[in-house]
C-alpha cells in the first residue's frame, strides 16, 4: 500500500484562503467609500490575483490510499473507495514553493470526477504514490487510455460556478449594508471574475482523450498525428505506465523456474 496525504504547511492553504477571501469581500467596498471607483476596482482586481493563486494550491481531499483493491479517497469524515478500472489518470505538479499537488481523475456514475490533495516537500513521496496506482492499473492489462475531465464536466465547473456566486452575492451583500450595492456588486464580479480565471488554467476547456497506439500517445478527436510532446502534469503518470508495463513485459519473457 501507498500512501499521499496533505501534510506540513499544505494545511495553511485553506486558512490563507479564507483570510484572503474575507479581505478580498470587505476591503474593495471600503476602499470605494473613501478613495472612489478607481481605487476601489484596483484592490478587487489585485486581491482576485492573490485570491486565485491560493486556489490554485487548494485541495478537496485529505489523502489518497493505493491498495491492491483499489484507490481511497480520503475527504473530510468521508472515505471514497474508487476501483483500478475506474481510475482515468493521475495529474501531478510539483510547484516552485516545493508544493507537490496531485489530481486524481476517475469514472463515477457515468462522469469523470476530479480529487485533490497537496503536500509540501513531498516531491519523492507523490512519484512513489503515481508509481504504485501506475502499476495497479495495469496489474492486469496495459493502460493504453487516458480521460481528463475538463471544464464541461460537472466535477469541475460546478464547484467554479459555485464558489462564483459565493464571492459575487457577499460582495453585493457587504455593499448594500454600506449603502453602496450597485458598485458593491460589480466589484464582487469584478474580483471573483479574476480569480476564476486564473483558477480555471489548470483546468482544459473540454475534457481530453488519449489513446495509446504502437507506443505513441494520440488525441482522440485529433488521430491522424501523435502528441509531440505530453502535457506537463500527465508526464509523470505516462512515465510510470510505460514503466509498469515494461516491467509487466520482461516479466513475462523470463523463463519460468523450474519445479
Amino acid at each position: 500500500m501507498c500512501k499521499f496525504s496533505a501534510k506540513g504547511t499544505a494545511f495553511a492553504i485553506a486558512p490563507a484562503e479564507f483570510l484572503i477571501r474575507l479581505v478580498m469581500y470587505a476591503l474593495p467596498v471600503a476602499t470605494l467609500l473613501e478613495h472612489g471607483i478607481a481605487m476601489s476596482a484596483a484592490t478587487a482586481l489585485f486581491f482576485g490575483l492573490i485570491d486565485g493563486t491560493f486556489r490554485r494550491g487548494s485541495y478537496t481531499s485529505r489523502s489518497f490510499l493505493a491498495g491492491r483493491d483499489g484507490l481511497e479517497i480520503t475527504s473530510g469524515l468521508s472515505v471514497q473507495a474508487v476501483p483500478w478500472t475506474s481510475v482515468s489518470a493521475i495529474q501531478a505538479w510539483h510547484h516552485f514553493n516545493r508544493v507537490d499537488f496531485l489530481a486524481v481523475h476517475y469514472f463515477s456514475a457515468g462522469r469523470v470526477a476530479v480529487a485533490t490533495c497537496a503536500s509540501r516537500y513531498a516531491e519523492a513521496e507523490s512519484r512513489a504514490f503515481v508509481r504504485a496506482c501506475a502499476h495497479y492499473v495495469s496489474a492486469d492489462v496495459p493502460r493504453l487510455n487516458i480521460t481528463l475531465a475538463g471544464l464541461g464536466d460537472q466535477s469541475v465547473y460546478r464547484p467554479l460556478l459555485r464558489r462564483l456566486i459565493q464571492d459575487v452575492a457577499v460582495v453585493a451583500a457587504i455593499g448594500a449594508v454600506l449603502g453602496a450595492i450597485g458598485p458593491g456588486f460589480a466589484l464582487g464580479l469584478l474580483a471573483a471574475s479574476l480569480s476564476a480565471l486564473i483558477a480555471v488554467l489548470r483546468h482544459s476547456v473540454r475534457s481530453i482523450q488519449l489513446v495509446q497506439r504502437n507506443g505513441l500517445w494520440y488525441r482522440v478527436d485529433v488521430e491522424t498525428s501523435p502528441l509531440r510532446t505530453i502535457p506537463r502534469g500527465l508526464q509523470l503518470w505516462v512515465h510510470c505506465l510505460a514503466e509498469s508495463t515494461s516491467s509487466r513485459q520482461v516479466a513475462e519473457l523470463e523463463p519460468s523456474s523450474p519445479p
